[in-house]
C-alpha cells in the first residue's frame, strides 16, 4: 500500500518491526465489522476490499479478519513478539496536537488507591493552514479520499493501482507547485507523500549520563545564579560564508522560502512556514558547561575561535563565555572514562544541520554534521549545546527517509508547554454528608457537656469524677446514635489513613508535595485527636 515502489521496500526492511505499518494490526484490536460500519466505509470497500478479493489470498485474509476471536493483552502481545513486531512508531504530524493525560497514584495505609491527574490537554487541530508535514505524506483518510474520487485502488498489485492507472501521488493529488526547496527537497531525500519522519530516541546510555551529570552539578549550579542567564548568539559554520551564497531554509517540511543573506532555523514541529527569521541559538551557563566536556581544549583558548561564528553577537559571546568561564573555575568535573564512548554513540545518530542555499545561480543542499569528532571545527561547541538542549527536552531529533536519501535533523528549540493543574484533582477529606454528621455529632456533643458543665457549676462541682470517663458512650448512645457514630469513627480512621497532599509549582516542576507539621505528617494534637475518635469505634460498636 506503499505510494513508491522503493517505499514498499524501505517497509520491508526498515520497517519490519515496526507495528504501525500494519494494518492488520489495527484491525485486530478494533471492534468486528469496524471495516463496514466506519465512516470511511465506502472508501474503504472500493479502495481496498474489493481490490483485496481478486488478489489469490487477499480473500483468505479478508475472512481470517471477519472471524477473527478478541484475545487478551498477554495473548496479543505473544501474537506481536512472534511476528517479530517490537515497538510502536508513527510518522510525525503537525495537523494535531496530541491530547496529554498523565496522573499520579496516591496509595493510602488501607491499600485504597487514588488517582490524580497532574497535566492534561486535549486534542487539538492546528488547521491544514499550518500543516506542513503534508509534504511528507498526506495521511490515511487523504489516500482514501483520493483514491475513491480516481477510481483507483491502495493496493500495488490491484489491477487498477495508482501505478497502474499512471497517476502520480506528486503531481496528481499532492500539487506542491514549483520552487528551488521543492526540487532540493525531493533530489536529496525522495518524492513527497512518501518521505517517512520519524521521531529519534535519545541512546539510554546518553540519557543516565546526563541525568548523572544534572545530579552531580546540582549542588553546586544552585549557587551560580548567573547561570540561568541566557545569552542569544547567531552562528554560522565556516563553510556557509562564502560570499554569494544565499539560503532559501532548513526546514525540509517549509519548501516555498525565498533566498535570504542569512541562515534559518531547522525543522520545527511548530513551523507553520509562514516567516523566514535568523538561525539563534541560547546559551545558559549549564549549555556551556557541558559543551566544554566534549572539547579538547580549554574552554578559554577556544573563545576566540568559536564566537568568531557569530556575525553579529560575537562580543555578546565572548562575554558570556568568559563568565561562565569565571564561574566554573572551581567546578571539578572529570567524565574522561565515558566521554570517548558517548561520543561514538553521537556519531552513530550521525545528525546534521543543513540548509538549501544558492550561490552565482546555482542551487545545492549544504550539510554540516552537528559533532566533529576530530574538535578541529567551532561549530562542534554549538552542536553540543543544541545536544544538551536535546537531552533535556528542548529540542527534538527526526529522521527524514525517503526513496533518494536520509537526514537527521535536530530541530529548533521549542519552549516549555505550560499546563496548570485542576486542584480539584486532589482527593477531599469527606464528601458534603459526611462532612455534616460530623459536624452535627460535635455540635450535639459540645451541647451536653456545656450542659454537664453548668450542673457541676451549679451543684458546686460536688460529683465523682470518674463517671467523666463514660462521657462518651453514655451521650453518644443516647444523644446521637450508634450508626452515626460509627460514620464519624471510620471518617477518622480513613483520614488517618493517608496523607493529606497538596499541588505545589516549583521552579522546575509541578510537584504533589505532602503536607507536614512538626511532629511528622500532621501536627501532634490533630493526630491524638483523630486517633481518640478512631479508637471510640470500639465501643460503639460494642
Amino acid at each position: 500500500m506503499a505510494h513508491t515502489a522503493k517505499r514498499q521496500v524501505r517497509c520491508a526492511h526498515v520497517e519490519l518491526h515496526n507495528g504501525a505499518v500494519y494494518m492488520e494490526l489495527l484491525i485486530r484490536n478494533s471492534p468486528l465489522g469496524c471495516l463496514s460500519t466506519s465512516t470511511w466505509a465506502f472508501a474503504i470497500e472500493a479502495t481496498i476490499l474489493a481490490p483485496l478479493r481478486n488478489l489469490p489470498q487477499g480473500q483468505l485474509w479478508l475472512v481470517a479478519c471477519a472471524q477473527r476471536t478478541r484475545f487478551t493483552i498477554p495473548d496479543e502481545v505473544t501474537h506481536w513478539t512472534d511476528h517479530s513486531i517490537q515497538y510502536w512508531l508513527y510518522n510525525m504530524q503537525n495537523l494535531y496536537h496530541d491530547g496529554i493525560s498523565d496522573s499520579i497514584s496516591i496509595r493510602n495505609a488501607l491499600g485504597n488507591t487514588q488517582s490524580i491527574r497532574t497535566k492534561t490537554m486535549s486534542l487539538l487541530l492546528w488547521g491544514v493552514a499550518s500543516w506542513s508535514t503534508v509534504i511528507a505524506h498526506i495521511g490515511a483518510f487523504n489516500d482514501l479520499l483520493a483514491c475513491q474520487l480516481l477510481g483507483c485502488s491502495l493496493i500495488r498489485q490491484a489491477n487498477n493501482s495508482v501505478d497502474a492507472l499512471g497517476i502520480r501521488w506528486v503531481h496528481d493529488v499532492l500539487a506542491p507547485g514549483w520552487s528551488p526547496g521543492i526540487m532540493l527537497v525531493q533530489q536529496v531525500i525522495g518524492p513527497f507523500t512518501a518521505i517517512d519522519n520519524k521521531w529519534v530516541v535519545i541512546p539510554p546510555t546518553v540519557l543516565r549520563f546526563i541525568q548523572t551529570w544534572q545530579e552531580q552539578m546540582y549542588p553546586t549550579l544552585t549557587t551560580h545564579v548567573d547561570f540561568a542567564t541566557i545569552t542569544t548568539v547567531d552562528p554560522v559554520t565556516l563553510n556557509w560564508t562564502q560570499d554569494g551564497t544565499q539560503f532559501y531554509g532548513s526546514n525540509p517540511m517549509c519548501p516555498y522560502g525565498t533566498p535570504q543573506l542569512y541562515v534559518q532555523p531547522s525543522f520545527g514541529c511548530y513551523d507553520d512556514c509562514a516567516t523566514q527569521v535568523l538561525h539563534t541559538i541560547d546559551l545558559t551557563g549549564v549549555s556551556v558547561l557541558f559543551a566544554t566536556l566534549w572539547m579538547s581544549s580549554t574552554l578559554i583558548s577556544a573563545i576566540p575561535q568559536v564566537c568568531h561564528l557569530c556575525h553579529t553577537t560575537t562580543p555578546v559571546c565572548t562575554r558570556a563565555l568568559l563568565q561562565v568561564q569565571n564561574s566554573s573555575s572551581e567546578i571539578e568535573m572529570d567524565v574522561s572514562n565515558v566521554t570517548s564512548k558517548l561520543t561514538r554513540e553521537w556519531m552513530a545518530l550521525n545528525i546534521s544541520f543543513m540548509q538549501m542555499a544558492n550561490r552565482n545561480g546555482i542551487d545545492f543542499v549544504l550539510t554540516q554534521p552537528l559533532i566533529d569528532i576530530s574538535y578541529s571545527d567551532p561549530w562542534t561547541f554549538y552542536g553540543w549545546v543544541m545536544v544538551y538542549e536535546w537531552l533535556v527536552g528542548q529540542r527534538e531529533v527526526y529522521s527524514f527517509d525517503g526513496d533518494e536519501g536520509s537526514v537527521t535533523l535536530m530541530s529548533q528549540a521549542h519552549p516549555s508547554f505550560t499546563m496548570a493543574a485542576n486542584a480539584l484533582e486532589l482527593p477531599q477529606n469527606a464528601c458534603t454528608y459526611i462532612s455534616f454528621v460530623s459536624v452535627y455529632v460535635t455540635f450535639v456533643l459540645c451541647s451536653v457537656g456545656l450542659l454537664v458543665l453548668m450542673y457541676a457549676v451549679a451543684v458546686g462541682f460536688d460529683f465523682d469524677g470518674v463517671n467523666l470517663f463514660q462521657f462518651n458512650r453514655v451521650v453518644g448512645s443516647v444523644w446521637v446514635d450508634r450508626p452515626i457514630l460509627f460514620v464519624r469513627c471510620m471518617t477518622a480512621l480513613f483520614n488517618l489513613a493517608q496523607r493529606r497532599s497538596h499541588l505545589r509549582l516549583s521552579t522546575a516542576s509541578l510537584r504533589c508535595n505532602r503536607l507536614r507539621g512538626p511532629f511528622g505528617c500532621r501536627r501532634l494534637w490533630r493526630a491524638r485527636q483523630r486517633g481518640s475518635v478512631t479508637s471510640s469505634k470500639t465501643y460503639y460498636c460494642w
